[in-house]
């Protein structure tokens, strides 16, 4: 049976519902793949001092935190998001955190040195992050496309669009969408 490892990246935090739900679902992928999954947590701090133990992974898992991600918008977290973008391994930021995947993008790629979200500091010079039309912190429901590539793209291609229950109230600006899209992000 083939056996990968997966790195959460980020803070484990033992009382926190979405790392644990995030762990469980990632295992129960493996499982059903009939892959042994171990998985492997590392601060952002760790990651930058090795990076290389990003290269030992078979894909790497924004770790979900407690608290909105882009409100804790760190500078090592953004250089392990580099670390973790220029490896190409496959990755996932749930929730609110791909708020910094998208940030640490607009900074990497675009030089926009002052990218952040409008969400957590209105005044931020370049807001990559913006309130979702119709959010709020309670649940809400929201329409979503559904995109895949050659890999997923057989898997989705009678689905189109979905609806899901979600308490996300931050995404992509669009107005950065395919500035980002033209560097290849």
């Amino acid at each position: 049976m083939q056996q990968n490892t997966i790195l959460f990246l980020g803070k484990y935090e033992g009382d926190n519902a979405a790392q644990v739900a995030t762990r469980k679902a990632v295992l129960e992928a493996g499982s059903a793949h009939k892959v042994v999954l171990n998985t492997r947590w590392m601060g952002p701090d760790n990651l930058t001092l090795y990076p290389g133990m990003v290269s030992e992974a078979a894909a790497v898992v924004l770790a979900p935190p407690q608290e909105h991600a882009p409100a804790i918008l760190s500078e090592s977290m953004l250089a392990a998001l580099t670390v973790v973008r220029e490896t190409g391994l496959p990755f996932l930021a749930t929730g609110e955190s791909h708020g910094l995947v998208f940030i640490e993008a607009a900074r990497s790629l675009l030089g926009l040195e002052h990218a952040g979200s409008a969400v957590f500091d209105e005044a931020v010079q370049d807001p990559v992050i913006h309130e979702l039309p119709g959010a709020t912190c309670a649940m809400h429901k929201v329409e979503l496309e559904i995109v895949g590539d050659e890999l997923l793209g057989p898997l989705y291609a009678d689905v189109g669009r979905v609806v899901e229950q979600t308490d996300i109230i931050s995404g992509l600006n669009p107005d950065y969408a395919a500035r980002l899209t033209d560097v290849g992000f």
